[in-house]
């Protein structure tokens, strides 16, 4: 085999030179490239300096950025609260519509005063006319009236006399009415005595009268005086009502056009005013929200701190830049290096290697065989026990179909749930497979194979008992009685795939694909960790595929309904008397 393989290895001499040649022009340009990273390398380490420098200088300005956009957002958030206290307390169109209603009311209201005042002044003067003639009536009337007090004296005076005269007339006509009795003048003389007694009556009467009015006339004459003087005070007041009410009718004039002008401009001021308040909500709703002026402080807040990460990472890639620097320098003279040494390698190597003689007996004596055990086992026979093991207990188990009824079922567990048939058809199988595997252990203690690990041992025998117990359970309750002769089949094809015989790298392509999907190689492998140490550290993953097909299984069953044969209670029989199932 060596000497068939001599004019491969003289090909690799052909195509290990020409791959020498290769490198070594790679290394040519490795050398010219190594040259150029010397020089990048420099100008790195000079522009990382600047950048160093300049990134010092961004970070000094950061901070300043920083404690000014501060100051900046927290003016910007007083600012925003202010302007948003005056657009609150601006008066709106509501709030100033009572001043224009009240200017416009005042402005009438001044209107109709100044035409008052005009009709009152006129009034006046009608009052100050009617003040003067009253003045000189009141004259006249205390004139008359002195008069009068000076004439009713007299009057009471004569009123007396005749009085007096009146008793003497009543007198003398009594004494006629007494010389005449008897007479026809008697009668005339008592009516004339009677007359004359009335007339005394009524002139006593005329003077309490006269008396009084005497008196009335007095105090007529004194309030005729009073009237008078307060007819010249009443004309005097009704002059300076006329000229005050002068001077009002024009303060009123002057009244009126000033209201006119408030209220043209509070109308300004309205239309002013709705216009600010429009404003501040305008500049109001353009200010910056509190979240981004917040943001914003942060973002700075974070373009300091990062500048300074900056700064310092600068600082850091200038070193490295050096550091760079110097090595790219070293890469350079190394790189010279390897394209010197390439060409003195290419320059050795052969172009033609010299045919090798001998025969294989003589080649075969240069090879020395190195042998490394693990997992040793005592004998041959002991390394196939996993592999019987396994298979004994799968054929234990497929055995239990020809005495287990597993497909039939009494009456009376119609009713029952699939899970409670399952258990009753596999509670007294798997006891029967755990005991032949408690007998598969025995056995292959008395024949004196070693257990490295028992308590191992023991768990995966019983759990792989189990496991082909749940997985033929469910063929049968899947297939029917077509699942019992899938068994034997998959017993067949696991004697192949299994790898318990010799390595499944051996077997067909078909087997290597099966091989980790079946239940007994995970078996076997798990029995040669704990009889063997074999396999080390993937015990745990033989136990988990084992116990996943375990839980598939046992889904399937309960699942596969429609295969249970329902015979009377009274007929339920074994199936080796009444061969069912």
């Amino acid at each position: 085999m060596v000497q068939a393989s001599l004019s491969d290895v003289q090909q690799g001499f052909r195509d290990l030179k020409t791959a020498t040649g290769k490198l070594r022009d790679g290394a040519a340009t490795l050398a010219e490239g190594t040259a150029e990273l010397n020089t990048g390398a420099a100008d790195l380490s000079a522009g990382a300096g600047k950048l160093s420098t300049g990134s010092t200088q961004l970070a000094t300005g950061a901070r300043e950025l920083s404690g000014g956009v501060g100051q900046l957002t927290g003016g910007v958030g007083k600012l925003s609260g202010g302007l948003k206290q005056i657009e609150a307390a601006a008066p709106g169109e509501a709030q100033l519509a009572p001043l224009q209603t009240g200017v416009k009311t005042l402005a009438t209201s001044a209107t109709q005063l100044s035409s008052g005042l005009k009709t009152l002044q006129d009034g006046a003067d009608e009052v100050t006319a009617g003040a003067s003639r009253l003045q000189t009536g009141s004259k006249q009337a205390n004139a008359g009236a002195g008069q009068l007090a000076a004439q009713l004296p007299g009057l009471a005076s004569g009123l007396t006399t005749l009085q007096g005269g009146a008793g003497q007339l009543a007198g003398g006509a009594g004494q006629l009415a007494a010389g005449a009795a008897g007479t026809p003048l008697a009668a005339g003389a008592a009516n004339l005595q009677t007359g004359a007694s009335q007339l005394g009556a009524g002139v006593a009467q005329a003077q309490a009268g006269a008396q009084k009015a005497a008196t009335g006339a007095a105090a007529l004459a004194k309030g005729t005086a009073a009237v008078a003087q307060g007819a010249a005070s009443l004309n005097t007041g009704a002059g300076q009502l006329s000229a005050g009410l002068t001077k009002a009718a024009g303060g009123a004039g002057q009244l009126a056009a000033g209201a006119s002008k408030l209220q043209s401009g509070v109308d300004t001021l309205v239309a002013g005013n709705l216009k600010l308040k429009g404003a501040l909500g305008t500049a109001t709703a353009s200010l910056p929200k509190q979240s981004d002026l917040d943001t914003l402080k942060g973002g700075a807040s974070t373009l300091a701190a990062r500048s300074g990460d900056l700064a310092k990472g600068a600082a850091t890639l200038a070193t490295g830049a050096q550091d760079l620097a110097s090595g790219a320098a070293r890469v350079q003279d190394g790189s010279d290096q390897l394209r010197d040494g390439l060409k003195t390698l290419y320059a050795k190597i052969p172009d033609q290697t010299e045919q090798l003689g001998g025969d294989p007996a003589g080649l075969s004596q240069s090879v020395q065989t190195v042998t490394r055990e693990f997992a040793p086992v005592s004998s041959n026979g002991a390394a196939f026990t996993p592999y019987f093991m396994a298979l004994a207990l799968w054929v234990g188990c497929t055995l239990t179909t020809f005495i287990f009824p597993y497909l039939l079922i009494p009456e009376s567990a119609r009713a029952t749930s699939q899970a409670a048939r399952v258990l009753r058809k596999l509670a007294v199988p798997a006891v029967l497979v755990l005991g032949q595997a408690a007998l598969v252990l025995v056995g292959v203690d008395l024949l004196g194979v070693q257990f490295q690990n028992p308590g191992l041992v023991i768990l995966t025998t019983l759990a792989a008992s189990l496991t082909f117990m749940v997985l033929i359970l469910a063929l049968n309750l899947l297939l029917g009685a077509a699942g019992r002769l899938l068994a034997l089949v998959l017993l067949v094809l696991q004697l192949a795939a299994s790898g318990g015989s010799y390595p499944v790298e051996l077997s067909p392509g078909v087997f290597q694909a099966i091989h980790t999907f079946i239940p007994v190689t995970d078996v076997i492998n798990a029995l040669r960790y704990a009889m063997f140490g074999a396999y080390e550290g993937q015990y745990a993953t033989f136990m988990l595929r084992m116990g996943l097909i375990a839980l598939v299984s046992l889904v399937v069953a309960l699942l596969s309904r429609s295969r249970w044969q329902y015979a009377p209670d009274r007929l339920f029989r074994s199936p080796l008397i009444t061969d069912v199932g």
